[in-house]
């Protein structure tokens, strides 16, 4: 008695969850799954079995679904009661027989199935990525704005360029931290997961300082003066000074995108700066004087010295001086978003960041002898060349604030962070020293032999170094949208970098030539390189394009 007691609960609790659904006549009573062939007949397939009741979802609360035309797609990842209304399989293959408003039990729908609701009806939510069901009046926090995909609403914009809920008129983006689900459809406004933006940049650098180069006396001066540091009438030509601080262009390249949520995202840059050449020139025009100052260390002669290239009635010449510096870096950076609202975003930023700064200096001279004297033949040219070159390579861990403003289509971004890491420094030194012997009228003698005049055996080579390095940097942009998808920006940029070798700062202008005799080096062992680090830095405005998509 019991037993059957139990049997006829059993049943009717069944009954009341429907379970048994109705084998209605036609086709406008089934939950359809889509197909690539039109179904040759409507035979209907035999119903699921139902599961136990403890597994049946309870119903949901939902409002009355908006009438439509159209076929709405959805991807059941997640599997809760859908509610049919007035269901059409046109083309479809009937997978289970249902009445309207009727629940689908979990068992009846396999998950990561493609279901259609044909006709006028539609479904009253939608899943998100996370698993949610949600609702027309139900709202979405900021976790969950790029879960629901496009949109289709109204929206009465403020004077910012915003509705009520946070969505953007400019870019198609959700701000707000709960976001009413209303005529959830997948078409209208969107998200933009990734961007892209490419600058032009107009930076000035930091110069390397270098040492007095080149130097001029008056005509009348004695040969053993002219040029001289710290002789009355001396002045100096170049050096004593930075070089290489020319306007140099560039560009800079940036994509990124957001992860599964609005909160985390990342983004990859690179730029380059022109390695453009700067370059001084001076020629003696055969009436001047025209000089290389150093400091001679030689124990028998020290004091200031210079090495003469023109000298009036002696020799005439030139001298050549040039400059080159290239910059370029690649950063690799992760996003977390700290705050947002309808228009303002604070961002955390932090990752890889890769700078290499490349120097060079050359200095070239050019003498042709105009008078003999004891073992130098008239007509005899001579060309010294001195070559400081320097790369430097910081690898670091990077971290920032990134705040961003919206007004209408006028966005304002401010950023700035702070890297710390590992400079390596290389140094190259390297000289020559060309003479042109005439042996006859048609014909001379050129012999090449290495060390120029600043650059001679005791510092010609490569050396390496090591050093610890911050490398901070800042900046602001202004934006414009074009189109919802595209801004034009309007930025500055600077970036400072500390312990860094710079190619000016490694001339050695103390020399001892004793090393070029016979006898060999007396005294003190110079030129030579010390690794003398300062620090360095570069700044200007860049222009260009941002693309949301």
């Amino acid at each position: 008695m019991l037993d059957l007691r139990i049997l006829l609960a059993t049943i009717a609790l069944v009954s009341s969850n429907g379970w048994f659904p109705a084998l209605a006549a036609g086709d406008s009573n089934q939950l359809i799954r889509k197909t690539t062939t039109k179904p040759e007949s409507s035979s209907r397939k035999t119903a699921r079995q139902p599961t136990s009741p403890s597994n049946t979802p309870k119903q949901s609360q939902t409002t009355k679904p908006q009438q439509t035309s159209e076929l709405d797609v959805f991807d059941l990842d997640v599997v809760k009661p859908l509610t049919l209304v007035e269901v059409e399989p046109v083309g479809y293959e009937v997978f289970d027989e249902v009445t309207p408003g009727e629940q689908v039990s979990p068992s009846d729908v396999p998950v990561g199935e493609e279901f259609v609701v044909g006709g006028g009806g539609v479904p009253t939510g939608v899943y998100l990525d996370n698993g949610r069901w949600v609702e027309d009046g139900d709202v979405l926090n900021a976790d969950e704005l790029t879960n629901i995909g496009e949109f289709d609403q109204s929206h009465n914009f403020d004077d910012h360029g915003f509705d009520e809920h946070g969505f953007d008129e400019h870019s198609h983006e959700f701000f707000g931290e709960n976001i009413p689900v209303e005529n959830l459809r997948p078409k209208g406004a969107r998200v933009s997961p990734f961007w892209a933006r490419a600058d032009y940049l107009a930076w000035s650098l930091d110069g390397t300082r270098v040492p007095s180069l080149v130097t001029t006396s008056p005509v009348g001066t004695s040969q053993a003066n002219a040029g001289v540091l710290g002789v009355s009438g001396t002045s100096v030509l170049l050096g004593n000074d930075s070089i290489g601080t020319d306007i140099r262009s560039g560009g800079r390249v940036e994509v990124g995108g957001w992860l599964v949520t609005r909160n985390l995202g990342w983004h990859l840059g690179y730029f380059a700066l022109d390695d453009s050449n700067e370059t001084f020139r001076f020629d003696s025009s055969g009436s001047s004087i025209l000089a290389r100052p150093f400091f001679n260390a030689n124990p028998t002669e020290i004091g200031q010295d210079a090495g003469l290239i023109a000298f009036p009635g002696q020799s005439e010449g030139n001298v050549n001086v040039v400059s080159s510096t290239s910059l370029e870096g690649t950063e690799l950076m992760f996003h977390r978003m700290l705050a947002s609202d309808r228009s303002k975003q604070l961002q955390l930023v932090g990752g890889l960041q890769y700078v290499t700064l490349n120097d060079d200096v050359s200095i070239t001279d050019f003498r042709r002898v105009a008078v003999a004297s004891p073992g130098v033949a008239i007509g005899t040219t001579v060309s010294q060349r001195d070559q400081f070159e320097t790369d430097n390579r910081f690898s670091g861990a990077a971290l920032g604030i990134l705040a961003s403003s919206h007004r209408g289509p006028m966005t304002i971004d401010l950023g700035m962070q702070l890297a710390l890491g590992n400079n390596h420094s290389q140094v190259r030194v390297n000289g020559s020293t060309t003479r042109s012997i005439p042996v006859t009228s048609l014909a001379s003698e050129v012999v090449t032999t290495p060390g120029g005049l600043l650059a001679q055996r005791t510092n010609i080579g490569e050396f390496e170094e090591d050093a610890f390095a911050v490398l901070p940097q800042l900046h602001a942009d202004l934006g414009f949208y074009l189109t919802p998808e595209l801004r034009l920006m309007l930025g500055y940029r600077f970036l400072y970098w500390s312990q860094i070798a710079r190619a000016g700062e490694q001339i050695d202008s103390h020399l001892n030539l004793s090393q070029n005799n016979s006898t060999g080096l007396t005294g003190e062992v110079r030129p030579t390189v010390d690794f003398k680090f300062t620090d360095f830095w570069a700044q200007g405005i860049n222009f260009g394009l941002d693309y949301r998509f």
